[in-house]
């Protein structure tokens, strides 16, 4: 079953001047067998985080929503926010992902090279190695190509052809 984590931001409709209700709620919360995130009172206002295993994100929500109604309904939702399993281990978004093609082409160079450099230990470590070969993130590399110490040698892929001085063949000079 999926996990979802579900952040919270609540507030107590009556203020009584004492956070006692944040710490029964998340005790509320606690004796469900839910563990709070990172749970931060301040006066009112509650923002916490929890973990569900749920079939579904509405299971989720509607989970959530059950426990808050048994808990105590002085308690109103401000704001609600979802994230699935990919969420949760790369942030709100995941970020822009590069293989070793696209590598090749933002370093102007052949995809062996890109293969060489990863060998040697030149790139940065791929965020992930897939069936079909590594992949990076794409801030990650374009930091690496400012700092990388590109030597001279064989033309980049950019310009495949360059100038070059003619020879005669052996015994046929003039």
């Amino acid at each position: 079953m999926p996990e979802w984590r579900i952040g919270l931001d609540v507030w107590n409709s009556t203020p009584s001047g004492t956070t006692t209700w944040a710490e029964d709620f998340l005790t509320a919360l606690r004796s469900r067998g839910l563990v709070p995130l990172e749970p931060s009172v301040a006066g009112s206002r509650l923002t916490l985080g929890l973990d569900l295993s749920a079939a579904s994100i509405e299971d989720a929500i509607a989970t959530l929503l059950k426990l808050s109604d048994h808990t105590s309904r002085r308690l109103r939702l401000r704001r609600l926010t979802v994230a699935d399993e990919i969420q949760m281990r790369y942030g709100a978004s995941v970020p822009p992902l590069v293989g070793a093609r696209e590598v090749a082409a933002l370093l102007k160079v052949s995809r062996p090279r890109v293969t060489e450099l990863l060998r040697t230990g030149s790139l940065p470590k791929p965020a992930e190695v897939l069936a079909s070969g590594p992949v990076w993130s794409l801030a990650a590399i374009d930091d690496w190509k400012v700092r990388w110490p590109r030597r001279g040698g064989r033309p980049s892929v950019a310009n495949p052809n360059p100038p070059t001085a003619r020879r005669s063949k052996p015994g046929r000079g003039r």
